[in-house]
């Protein structure tokens, strides 16, 4: 899935312990793969 979107990463529906793989193509790869495991890592307070 496309992971341009917050949007995307929320309906994603994963779950507390549930694993990810993050990917990426291009110059910019490793900052997107980056970014988006921060996002996935961070319970944001919940």
């Amino acid at each position: 899935m496309p992971a341009d979107s917050v949007l995307n990463l929320m309906t994603l529906g994963a779950e507390h312990g549930d694993e990810v793989v993050v990917a990426a193509e291009g110059g910019s790869a490793r900052a997107a793969v980056d970014a988006v495991a921060d996002v996935v890592a961070t319970d944001h307070g919940d």
